[in-house]
């Protein structure tokens, strides 16, 4: 017979397909019976019995031993669940200030975590987070529990055809490095490696997030560095080289005598305000954006006035933004978003068509959005694993 150029379903594609339908299926529930599963898929019920007893030896699957019920007729049904211990995530922020790893089995329970300064990796970037990984694996799973995938959120612009890392804010000395390629060899996994706003996007989007099921949704992130990013329908906006939202560069718009930088980068992250604030005359040896929020808190008049001035220049960023992008929400996260209260009012009058929400992420959008995007992973892991088994 002529090849007319289409690929055939043989049996083992057929079974590999309805096994991650079954997989999908009580993934989404809570346990389902096998007769349950097989009416949900269309399926008959022995063939969900038979895929259903090679995915609990693959050890994908446990059965639930059913109670006996003593006003029924029959055998009552064994309920089967989803592994989700089967495999781990990881999620790694790599911070101006700090770095964040998270361990997570599939369904986004942490296991682990571990976080410490970003300056430490000096030049060991990539071998010291393989070994940060790699141990916080070994130490849940004894080496028994593979690792399915990793996310990783880094201040810089990352090239989305070479994965080559650019702008760095802090590491400089890692321009140009294909971080993902130095790390999937060494753990064994895929690893994605984007813009870290672009994952604190996608965090504040997703069920785990601030804004569940916006359909446009942005995110502004203020702290030792500050960063815009955006998701439309669950996915990230990276833009063409990979740069969306690096807006450090933007000329700010409120006049202030307290400040020379001319740019949000200069005058808006927390580095720039410190200044401001001590140029003020403040009285607190202030070093960081907390501290400059509880010394505000406290009602000291410089700190107050440093925040009243942060909040319009945020206003007209987020007006700015709007314009461009017109989400349906912004999220205001980063170590500034601490200070929300301050900048609540200024945002009302300012942006009446605007909703603004403070972040409940905070400091864990970045990490949590890596590990959403680790979990990209797990249904080509689950097919192979299949075709093997």
């Amino acid at each position: 017979m002529p090849n007319d150029g289409r690929q055939s379903m043989i049996p083992s594609d057929v079974r590999v397909s309805n096994a991650l339908k079954i997989v999908g299926a009580i993934r989404a529930s809570d346990g389902m019976a096998h007769s349950d599963v097989a009416r949900k898929l269309g399926l008959s019920v022995p063939a969900v019995h038979r895929l259903m007893s090679q995915l609990v030896e693959t050890g994908l699957v446990s059965e639930d031993a059913p109670e006996p019920e003593t006003t029924s007729i029959g055998r009552p049904a064994a309920i089967y669940r989803f592994h989700e211990g089967a495999g781990f995530l990881a999620g790694v922020d790599i911070g101006n200030g700090t770095t964040r790893v998270i361990l997570t089995e599939l369904n986004f329970v942490e296991r682990a975590s571990l976080s410490f300064r970003t300056s430490e990796f000096g030049a060991k970037l990539p071998s010291m987070l393989a070994e940060a990984i790699l141990r916080m694996q070994q130490q849940q799973g004894a080496g028994e529990v593979p690792l399915i995938g990793v996310g990783i959120g880094i201040s810089a612009s990352v090239d989305p055809g070479t994965g080559a890392l650019h702008n760095l804010t802090a590491l400089e000395e890692y321009e140009g490095m294909r971080l993902s390629h130095e790390l999937e060899d060494v753990l064994g996994c895929p690893v994605a490696v984007q813009q870290d706003d672009h994952y604190s996007a996608l965090a504040e989007g997703s069920e785990l997030g601030s804004y569940p099921g916006a359909g446009s949704l942005l995110v502004l992130e203020i702290g030792y560095g500050i960063g815009v990013g955006m998701c439309l329908n669950g996915t990230p906006l990276a833009g063409f080289h990979g740069r969306f939202g690096r807006i450090a560069d933007w000329p700010r718009c409120v006049a202030n005598d307290y400040i020379h930088g001319a740019t949000l980068g200069e005058a808006l992250t927390t580095s720039g305000l410190v200044q401001q604030y001590l140029q003020r005359g403040g009285h607190f040896p202030v070093q960081d954006g907390l501290g400059l929020v509880e010394v505000a808190q406290g009602g000291e008049s410089e700190a107050v006035s440093v925040l009243e001035w942060a909040a319009q220049e945020i206003a007209q960023t987020i007006l700015r933004l709007s314009l461009l992008c017109d989400p349906e929400v912004v999220v205001f996260g980063g170590g500034l978003s601490q200070a929300f209260d301050f900048f609540a009012a200024t945002f009302e009058d300012l942006l009446p068509e605007i909703p603004v929400v403070q972040s409940l992420l905070k400091d864990r959008a970045v990490v949590t959005g890596a590990v959403l995007e680790a979990s990209s992973f797990v249904d080509p892991w689950l097919r192979s694993r299949l075709l093997r088994s």
